[in-house]
């Protein structure tokens, strides 16, 4: 399974040994639909490393060679296809009078592996359609298990061990729902990908299902901070590795988890300021009197960059001498680039004029994804270029800058050889740009998205 492990590190900058990665190996063991999941997504990568070596091949001997590997990507459909047959029998069983006797971490597991295999190989309607499913599931099953008083509760007849508290056991009929915290991780994680999605006019029924669910618990969801009920599933989860892999956990890991949570918590807080951005987006389409959502989305961001600010501060501080190899440098240069494209998508739905003139705070923003995208193309390449895609796509539409926009352009060429998304958003890129540039004003994305984009980045 080392190459899953190559795939971990595309995404998060976590040790791959003990990541949520190598978790989800301890579920595959019990559940065939995670493990033809994992099977699937090898394969894909496999497919695309063949072709680089095919592509690379100095010498006519080195292409026959590279040839001669076997084709995996009929293999990774296969995978693909049976799983998703498996999670149809699943969905059915959960339908039927014995309800109750599914595992939350398998099902969470196969969802998110699902969605991520729709984003690196697939399409805007397969995510659209796992997301639908997703909606469903967290809806009927899930919801319940984000509320904090179920959280820590300790099993009957005892306390709660590690491993307990770690992963969930089959929930019998008729039993109170229980949570653990590797489920609650992910439904973190299903929820950011979903977050990820409304901002292509898809998606957002998970995170509103989870909001609603957080904002009855504290009985006032329209007053309800959707962030702190994210704190209070990723508080739950904070020790989850630790707990997985017991004393044989090692003590630089531990730390680095928590000198990284503040970090975290930030790309937590981004993920749903996009969320709240394609709602006024929705709304502004309409027709609606968006004035207050506006407002809102504006003191949100505000506040988030009041709470986060030594983190920002850390970020901005850096240099492109600064050592890449360590985990919290790498993650202040993947996640505080969201931050920034996040006031970037804000300012171009509000701003005063359609125009395509910039302000200081979207030039601020602009220099400050920039700033940490070429440190860390510098240090890691493309691969720290997969994990801020996004802030990349919305320099390429808003910059004044052309080498800053020839770069990142670039950079979507380099990234088409993990998907075919990374092509289709470069291509997407350039029509936008060649229409503002003949008219002078900014184009509305998410109808455009909806027309051309066939991916998610």
């Amino acid at each position: 399974m080392k190459l899953y492990d190559t795939t971990a590190q595309f995404y998060h900058t976590k040790n791959p040994r003990y990541s949520l990665f190598s978790v989800m190996l301890t579920v595959a063991e019990r559940s065939p639909i995670v493990m033809h999941l994992i099977l699937a997504l090898a394969g894909r990568e496999i497919d695309v490393k063949r072709r680089d070596l095919i592509e690379g091949a100095n010498d006519e001997e080195e292409h026959k060679n590279a040839q001669l590997i076997s084709k995996p990507k009929s293999r990774a459909l296969h995978h693909y296809s049976t799983a998703l047959g498996l999670m149809a029998e699943v969905v059915g069983h959960m339908r039927g009078p014995e309800a109750g006797g599914v595992d939350p971490d398998c099902i969470l597991t196969a969802l998110y592996l699902m969605l991520m295999y729709e984003r690196m190989f697939g399409s805007q309607q397969g995510i659209a359609n796992h997301l639908a499913g997703a909606a469903i599931i967290v809806r009927q099953h899930c919801a319940d298990l984000a509320r904090p008083r179920l959280l820590a509760r300790e099993p009957q007849g005892g306390t709660t061990s590690d491993q307990q508290i770690a992963f969930s056991r089959t929930a019998q009929p008729g039993s109170e729902p229980q949570i653990s915290q590797y489920s609650a991780r992910l439904l973190v994680r299903v929820a950011f990908l979903d977050a990820r999605a409304t901002s292509y006019g898809i998606g957002g029924e998970v995170i509103g299902t989870l909001y609603k669910a957080m904002g009855r618990q504290v009985g006032s969801s329209a007053a309800f901070s959707l962030q702190h009920g994210f704190e209070s599933l990723e508080q739950y989860a904070v020790t989850l590795y630790r707990n997985v892999w017991g004393e044989s956990y090692p003590q630089t890991e531990l730390a680095e988890d928590i000198e990284n949570r503040p970090v975290f918590s930030l790309l937590s807080a981004c993920l749903q300021l996009r969320y709240m951005i394609s709602q006024l987006s929705n709304m502004l389409d309409r027709g609606e009197d968006a004035s207050q959502q506006i407002s809102s989305v504006h003191y949100a961001i505000q506040a988030a960059g009041e709470h986060f600010a030594d983190v920002l501060a850390k970020a901005d501080g850096l240099s492109i001498a600064t050592d890449g190899s360590r985990c919290f440098v790498a993650n202040l240069r993947f996640i505080v680039p969201y931050y920034h494209a996040v006031i970037l998508e804000f300012l171009r739905l509000t701003a005063a004029s359609p125009g395509l003139e910039l302000d200081e705070r979207q030039r601020g923003a602009l220099r400050g994804i920039m700033n940490l995208a070429v440190q860390a193309f510098r240090h890691e390449g493309d691969k720290a270029m997969l994990r801020i895609a996004r802030p990349l796509f919305m320099v390429a539409l808003e910059t004044d800058d052309v080498l800053h926009r020839e770069w990142v352009l670039e950079r979507f060429k380099g990234l088409a050889n993990f998907g075919a998304r990374f092509e289709r958003a470069r291509e997407f890129s350039l029509r936008t740009i060649d229409m503002q540039q003949a008219t002078g004003r900014r184009v509305e994305l998410q109808e455009r998205f909806r027309i051309s984009l066939e991916g998610i980045i």
